[in-house]
């Protein structure tokens, strides 16, 4: 589970010793820390995120790990490609919850959230005096990866009037491309297409159309599903919340389908260790194949899009 705390609660520095779920994410950091001391800390694009992103990658670097960052807010998703592509085996995700907690999240070599096993020792001293602190680069492998998975010769569709998108390199990434032919579903606009918003976190989407209709997240996980499943043959595991397997009855013949209770975190954790096709849960979040265990809206919309134009 994320380890959660509130900004009075690093005013003097961040120390994870007194913080909920913090002497446990302590002591995993500095287990993995002693054979692979480099970590990934990115955060979601929430108002004061990277001001005390800038404070836990402070406290991290007092342990003796190494902190790289991205230069502003990126999605889970592209956190969790990252981690995968790269093998390393640790990163961290800070995010807000609805009670108004900071949530660090740490997440496993697989780009999947940490499975919290048996400890048979616990480290407590530092692994060195200290680490560094660096920028990394994220966002385009998460792009590429993306683009790989839209179809490159979608029909014609409704396009998209607006997009709000709280990532400020996929913003522009999706305008330097205007020309190319790339990312076509999602960067050209039609005044009469649907409006969409990406959550802070990149794993929730929003879309209107026509307007003054708000699309469900179950219309999104009927719609995107039998797409995958007639138009590109998916076949796999899908994961979601109770009631999932009345909701792909219709398109589930050769489909396993796993119902969970625990929320998106225990979705993104089942997910991870899944043939995933799909993996969802509420607010209009869902996981696809080959693209990591957690939510993607940009995904989740391109998808939508091509089902549109299919």
């Amino acid at each position: 589970m994320p380890c959660r705390f509130r900004s009075g609660d690093i005013g003097n520095g961040f120390k994870l010793d007194d913080l909920e779920n913090g002497l446990e994410l302590k002591a995993h950091l500095l287990r993995t820390g002693a054979s692979s001391p480099s970590l990934i800390l990115a955060h979601a694009a929430r108002g004061g995120a990277k001001s005390v992103t800038n404070t836990v990658a402070q406290g991290l670097t007092a342990l003796g790990l190494n902190v790289f960052h991205p230069r502003a807010a990126v999605p889970v998703i592209a956190l969790s490609v990252a981690i995968a592509r790269r093998g390393m085996k640790i990163g961290l995700y800070l995010d807000e919850d609805a009670e108004g907690f900071w949530t660090l999240l740490p997440l496993a070599a697989h780009g999947g959230p940490v499975e919290n096993a048996i400890q048979e020792e616990v480290v407590t001293k530092p692994l060195r005096q200290t680490g560094v602190l660096g920028e990394t680069e994220i966002i385009k492998p998460y792009l590429q990866t993306l683009e790989g998975l839209l179809d490159p010769n979608i029909g014609e569709g409704p396009r998209l009037s607006t997009l709000e998108c709280p990532f400020p390199e996929i913003e522009q990434y999706l305008r330097e491309k205007a020309d190319s032919g790339r990312c076509i579903v999602l960067r050209e606009r039609n005044t009469s297409g649907p409006r969409a918003r990406i959550s802070p976190d990149g794993q929730g989407l929003e879309i209107e159309w026509p307007a003054g209709k708000h699309f469900a997240t179950t219309e999104m996980v009927a719609a995107v599903g039998q797409y995958l499943h007639e138009q590109r043959s998916g076949r796999g595991t899908i994961i979601g919340p109770p009631g999932t397997v009345d909701l792909v009855k219709p398109f589930s013949d050769g489909i396993e389908i796993i119902e969970v209770h625990d929320g998106p975190l225990e979705m993104s954790y089942r997910a991870g260790f899944a043939d995933l096709l799909m993996g969802w849960w509420e607010p209009g979040i869902i996981a696809h194949q080959g693209h990591g265990p957690f939510g993607d809206g940009l995904l989740t919309l391109a998808y939508l899009l091509e089902s549109w134009s299919s």
